[in-house]
């Protein structure tokens, strides 16, 4: 019963139409371990988003668009399906030499399996992943991206500075 009014509050919660105290009687349900656990849950992720049209001709010419809402609508049953909005990267960013042989690269990449291809839209997540030695960083919390996108390309670059292990 209880697992059903959780159900019922998360998505208003989650899309910020309810406040932290909506979630008090779940938080004061906990026993004393797992309530220091929950308080203790801190933001691991940091993600800035970005969007552009790509238009072939004769090579891609890339254009920014202002992202609204990012949603995953292919998605049945997670949290993934609601609208989200994040930060868009800084213009400095996108603006690096290095970002647009990227963002032209992979176009380059689905213009040579669809040689019929061009526009193209692109979503991009710059994400950093905080890891400590309590908790290791995962980029994708969530498991294997199933977005109902038609392509999708992770990278994985990891830059260690003082880091010790794996």
């Amino acid at each position: 019963k209880k697992e059903e009014k959780f159900e019922e509050i998360f998505i208003p919660y989650y899309l910020g139409k309810l406040s932290i105290e909506a979630l008090e009687p779940y938080i004061a349900s906990l026993d004393p371990l797992a309530k220091k656990k929950f308080f203790e849950i801190k933001p691991y992720r940091r993600r800035v988003i970005s969007h552009f049209a790509l238009v072939y001709k004769d090579g891609w010419d890339i254009k920014r668009i202002k992202m609204k809402n990012f949603e995953q609508k292919d998605i049945k049953q997670d949290y993934r399906q609601l609208p989200r909005q994040f930060s868009e990267a800084s213009n400095i960013l996108v603006s690096l030499n290095s970002f647009n042989k990227f963002i032209v690269g992979i176009g380059n990449i689905v213009k040579n399996l669809n040689k019929s291809v061009k526009y193209l839209q692109m979503i991009v997540h710059n994400t950093g992943v905080i890891a400590t030695q309590d908790r290791m960083g995962k980029n994708s919390p969530e498991g294997i991206h199933q977005d109902g996108f038609d392509y999708i390309v992770s990278a994985f670059v990891v830059e260690r500075n003082g880091i010790e292990g794996a």
